[in-house]
């Protein structure tokens, strides 16, 4: 099964797969690992609890995976050749093409400074693909603030909840989150998932907060590119923040 996922894979223009392995199924761990399947990107609290174990909840690595038509373009020009890159171009379709292209450009993302050398780490895994560099300092870019407000979901007798949080600050986000928070503990919830998007430089304000508040990162999407930030805090190094 897992082969046939990888030859699927493959044959499409790029896919980014993340399977959720249950930590505690050695049997799962071992298959997905022979399968090619075995670069960690991230952990957590399995969302279906008592699924295999019925007396606790699993906790759970997300393996993720890189295939694909641009993808393999992507290996196939490393080290970086200009030449080469030309010659990789015009085999591809138009619409390959033109992601083959954005990907192939530089950009700068941020992730918290305190999960640099696990970063380095989860991004060395997928060196035939990509390269990348951390700095320590912020670097300038746009951002687009929409004001919008906290959403929450605790619907269902699931023992977990999610938080969406909003593109931009607001003046009583603070307040909104921690009664968000507290509300999703009174409903009996023990797990909580806070979705933080990306381009935005509130999102290391909330990050900042939530980290103040007991949560950890589960799996690292650093942010795309966001305006001066304090070095001491975030460091330079895409999508949204799970927290």
């Amino acid at each position: 099964m897992l082969a046939y996922a990888k030859e699927l894979a493959e044959k499409r223009t790029l896919t980014i797969n993340t399977t959720e392995i249950v930590t505690h199924s050695v049997l799962s761990q071992t298959a997905h690992n022979r399968a090619g399947y075995n670069k960690i990107t991230g952990f957590g609290f399995c969302q279906y609890p008592n699924v295999f174990f019925k007396n606790h909840p699993e906790s759970c690595l997300w393996i993720t995976e890189i295939d694909g038509r641009v993808a393999d373009a992507l290996r196939s020009c490393r080290p970086v050749n200009f030449q080469k890159q030309l010659i990789i171009e015009s085999e591809l379709q138009l619409d390959e093409r033109e992601l083959f292209q954005s990907l192939s450009h530089t950009r700068n993302v941020f992730i918290p400074a305190i999960y640099r050398d696990l970063a380095a780490n989860i991004l060395n895994q997928f060196s035939d693909v990509l390269d990348y560099r951390i700095n320590l300092r912020a670097i300038d870019s746009a951002s687009n603030v929409q004001h919008q407000r906290t959403e929450l979901d605790i619907s269902g007798d699931a023992p977990y909840a999610y938080l969406s949080l909003p593109t931009g600050l607001y003046k009583s986000w603070e307040e909104d989150l921690d009664d968000q928070i507290a509300l999703i503990k009174k409903n009996g919830k023990r797990f909580i998932q806070a979705r933080i998007p990306a381009n935005n430089s509130s999102s290391i304000t909330y990050a900042n907060h939530l980290l103040s508040k007991g949560f950890v990162f589960l799996g690292l999407l650093p942010l795309f590119s966001v305006p001066r930030i304090n070095s001491k805090t975030f460091s330079a190094y895409n999508g949204s923040h799970h927290i």
